[in-house]
Order: structure tokens, then C-alpha cells, then sequence
């Protein structure tokens, strides 16, 4: 895979992140639910990736995300306990020829490495109030996020280019680890994916993925690859998406699945079911201006699914549910002209 191009000196840019609203850093009461919602998640994980994955090792992966999950919480309270009342105005992103780094004070931490190939996401809500970029690469994925306030006439294609999302996924999406949020101003987020594009036009064809088992999923142009199986989205393929559940114990847990099939090689990408994301579509769908909105109507489409029966334990790949929707937008924009979805199960 060629590397692209590297952004010059010149183009280097700074943007300041928002101030955390004074709300959140008063009281352990108001950072409860964040600390509950984690937990829970923790908790669903922990059930329910063995019976996606289906391995010997699953349960014990299982508890190790659990554990690193619920360490990384106990972390982010910490963190925003020794920052309470302290300002962000020192805070901010960078973007030069080696990445895109978050500064804080006087310290420097790279968050996305240039000197590799890596991916672009636009996500947007339904209601088009809030937009993230979501840079991938097969490190880690880091997503910057604003409210997306009035669109210049130069930004409304790739507003609706964007992948429609619910908006709390988007939220909690540019949380980091530590508890920090990636929160720019409207202008500066256009700004940043400006500077991207002009830098790293491929960047937004281009999306990397891991696994729960730790395995690379590259989505490039026409191509999808998962460890050894490569999808050319250029030649005959079959697809459909649907959703399947399991039960652990008194636990019924609901998972969505894309399949794809080439040839001999086929599977199946599987995430977890959250329970108001077809709705979120649905109900902005309602309201007039957005039935003139091509992209929500194509995302809400692609995100209904009927119950089916479970796809086989070897060609299951779970993946990250934010990235669910946008691999759905590849591959119904790829069979378009063929018409090679199949039918809903």
C-alpha cells in the first residue's frame, strides 16, 4: 500500500480546544451516569463477546476488556477530579507534517502518525447538529467532534457526505481514555478537515479496524480486506445486512451482522445492537426537510435489518459499531450498479 503524501511545514495549523462545560467538573453526582453507562457496557461486552467470537479464549478477552475498561473509568474520574476548576485554554490540536498531536501546556502527544497510511470518517448526527472526523490507522482511531453550527456552501457536500450516526455514540466517540475531549469549535473542524484533505486527499477513501481478536481490516476504495480474506468490490459480490440474537444465561443480547460474499470467501461483520439507532434515523426522516436529504434517506435504509438466523461462529469479525454504517455505505455504493444486495434475511 503506497503511504500518501505528507503535509509540508507550511501547512502546519493549531486549533484550541473548547473548555469543558463548568457542569462537569463539579460533584461525583453529575459524573455518575457516565461511570454507570461504562460500567454496563463493560458488562454487555463481557457477556456477550463470547458467543460472537466463539473461541477458547474468548471469555478470558471478555474479562481482560471488562478489567481495562473499568480501570480506564476509575482513570477518567481521577483525571477529571485533578482538573477540576483547571482551564483548557492552554489546550489544543496540531496538525504538521508528522500528525495530528494534542498539546496541552507544554506537553506533546501524537494522536495519529502521518508517516503511514491512514483513514478519514465523517459521521454526522441525524438532525445534521453535530459532526466528527474519525481518524483510523491501524494504531488506534482518534475522532474530533463539534456541533456543526452554519455550513459554508463549500462544506455542505461532504455534510452530507458524512455517515448518519446516533448522537450519543458521536459524544462518546471523541472521549479519550483520560477523560479528555476532542472539542472544537464548528469553524475549526471544517478548518481541520480542510487542512486534511489538501494534505492527504485519499485519506477519505480509506478506513483501518481491528477486530476483537486483534485482526487488521483495511477498507480502500473498492477493496475490503480481513487478515486473509480479500473482498474487490469492482468484481461480483453478494451482500445483506441483518440482525441476530443471542442468549447468555437470563441475558438476551441483539447484535447487527453485514455479510459479504466473493467466490468462495465470505464474512460476516458484527457489532452490537444499540437500541435507539434506527429510531434516531427514522424519526429525523419525519420531519419534511429531511426527506429531501438523499444521504439520511440511503443511511436509514442501510441500518434496518430484520431478525435472522446467526451467522456461522468462522465468519464472524466484530467491529466497532461506529463503523458499521459507513461499511454499509462502501458496499451498497459499490453494488449500486449491479444490484448485488441481497435480499434482507
Amino acid at each position: 500500500m503506497s503511504t500518501p503524501p505528507r503535509a509540508s511545514a507550511a501547512q502546519a495549523a493549531r486549533f484550541s480546544l473548547l473548555p469543558r462545560p463548568a457542569a462537569s467538573l463539579q460533584g461525583p453526582a453529575l459524573r455518575l451516569p457516565s461511570v454507570v453507562l461504562v460500567a454496563s457496557f463493560s458488562l454487555t461486552v463481557g457477556v456477550a463477546l463470547p458467543f460472537v467470537i466463539r473461541e477458547p479464549l474468548a471469555l478470558i478477552g471478555a474479562l481482560s476488556l471488562v478489567f481495562v475498561i473499568a480501570a480506564t473509568t476509575v482513570a477518567a474520574v481521577l483525571m477529571r477530579r485533578r482538573g477540576r476548576g483547571r482551564s483548557r485554554s492552554g489546550s489544543g490540536l496540531v496538525v504538521d507534517a508528522s500528525g495530528l498531536s494534542m498539546v496541552r501546556d507544554r506537553d506533546a502527544r501524537q494522536l495519529v502518525s502521518f508517516s503511514s497510511a491512514f483513514g478519514v470518517t465523517l459521521l454526522t448526527s441525524a438532525r445534521r447538529d453535530r459532526v466528527v472526523v474519525a481518524f483510523t490507522s491501524p494504531h488506534r482511531t482518534v475522532c474530533v467532534g463539534a456541533e456543526s453550527g452554519s455550513v459554508s456552501r463549500a462544506h455542505a457536500p461532504l455534510l452530507h457526505h458524512a455517515v448518519s450516526l446516533p448522537t450519543e455514540d458521536l459524544l462518546l466517540a471523541c472521549i479519550l481514555p483520560d477523560g479528555e475531549s476532542l472539542e472544537l469549535e464548528a469553524r475549526a473542524l471544517w478548518k481541520l478537515i480542510d487542512v486534511i484533505r489538501r494534505a492527504h486527499p485519499g485519506a477519505l477513501q480509506r478506513c483501518y479496524l481491528t477486530d476483537a481478536r486483534g485482526e487488521q481490516i483495511v477498507v480502500e476504495g473498492s477493496t475490503v480486506r480481513a487478515g486473509p480474506r480479500t473482498f474487490d468490490l469492482s468484481e461480483p459480490f453478494e451482500w445483506r445486512v441483518s440482525r441476530f440474537r443471542e442468549h447468555a444465561g437470563p441475558v438476551d443480547t441483539c447484535f447487527e451482522a453485514t455479510w459479504l460474499r466473493q467466490a468462495h470467501d465470505e464474512i460476516a461483520f458484527v457489532s452490537l445492537v444499540r437500541g435507539d439507532e434506527r429510531t434516531s434515523l427514522h424519526d429525523a426522516l419525519a420531519e419534511p426537510v429531511a426527506r429531501d436529504d438523499p444521504s439520511l434517506v440511503r443511511d436509514a435504509r442501510l441500518a434496518s435489518g430484520r431478525l435472522g438466523p446467526a451467522p456461522p461462529s468462522h465468519a464472524r469479525v466484530a467491529i466497532d459499531r461506529l463503523f458499521m454504517l459507513p461499511l454499509r455505505r462502501v458496499l451498497d455504493q459499490a453494488a449500486a450498479p449491479r444490484s448485488g444486495r441481497i435480499s434482507d434475511a
